[in-house]
């Protein structure tokens, strides 16, 4: 869609937009269709183009869609696309498709973000699902000495990103930007966890840490009872390192079942202000407690 178009499509009255919007796809479906055949990468594409411009066109998301065209013409991005106030449903504009750098400052102003086609769309949920590391041993399954399963942290970190990406859509959560996710690790600043059964991966859970809250970006799970072990296992391991609360953004029919808490916006807002938490770097697996030596307990006697 070109610039003029766009521009045309701005200065119209709000309830003609959808109208001109529809009109122009199905233009550019039947300019499409008379079109010479294209090779198979390119009908790839245009099925991509076609699924995501379906996808906004729904009712419930025209209104987003036509914040984010707004957005697009006027030249408003990143910081002046900032909305004061969320509005009720927690969506506050949208943004330039985040690096590692710019993504830091979004989780630290408690946004989260999806991918728009070409932008982001961020959102600051009114209740905020979280699990409190401290939780850990209230996670259904959650012990890992019931199985013979063994948690692996911060290893084949793009392995997990394509795990949690190829995943059927509802079955888990996709990462949105998986390139800054990238770029995050790199620096320390996000990490994954992954549940494995021998040579099989059972559960992977990929986020960031801000402060002392863990933000999950991504995860990916063969069963419920693997992820609620995943999870429980997270928990076990930020508990270690003084973290406040593991974040899985809004509530959702994939984290049912969890020891999940609802926290408001300004709730936690007040958890990332908080000091502390764990260090940029590479997540170890701690190593494990020893018995107490009787020697050493008489000599301190």
């Amino acid at each position: 869609m070109s610039n003029v178009r766009l521009q045309e499509i701005a200065l119209l009255p709000l309830d003609q937009r959808a109208a001109r919007i529809a009109q122009l796809f199905a233009e550019g479906a039947e300019a499409e269709a008379a079109a010479a055949p294209r090779a198979p990468e390119k009908r790839t594409r245009l099925r991509t183009r076609l699924r995501n411009l379906a996808f906004w066109a729904r009712p419930d998301r025209l209104s987003v869609a036509l914040t984010a065209l707004a957005a697009v013409v006027g030249g408003k991005f990143f910081d002046a696309s900032f909305a004061p106030r969320p509005r009720a449903d927690g969506f506050c504009g949208v943004a330039r498709i985040p690096n590692g750098e710019a993504a830091i400052e979004l989780y630290a102003r408690g946004l989260c973000f999806d991918a728009f086609p070409g932008l982001a769309a961020l959102w600051s949920p009114p209740r905020r699902a979280i699990v409190r590391p401290a939780d850990s041993l209230r996670l259904p399954g959650g012990g890992l000495e019931r199985g013979a399963a063994e948690a692996i942290l911060d290893r084949d970190f793009e392995r997990h990103l394509d795990l949690c990406d190829a995943q059927p859509v509802g079955a888990g959560r996709r990462p949105a930007f998986p390139a800054a996710l990238s770029e995050l690790f790199a620096h320390g600043l996000a990490h994954s966890l992954e549940l494995r059964d021998g040579a099989e991966t059972q559960a992977v859970i990929v986020g960031v840490a801000i402060g002392r809250v863990f933000t999950v970006e991504g995860f990916f799970a063969r069963d419920r009872a693997s992820f609620a072990r995943a999870v429980a296992a997270l928990a076990r391991h930020l508990a270690g390192l003084n973290f406040s609360a593991v974040d899985f953004r809004a509530p959702s029919p994939q984290i049912y079942g969890l020891p999940i808490e609802l926290i408001s916006r300004e709730g936690f807002l007040a958890l990332l202000a908080q000091p502390g938490g764990a260090r940029a770097g590479r997540w170890r697996k701690p190593a494990p407690e020893k018995a107490p030596d009787p020697m050493e307990r008489q000599r301190a006697a």
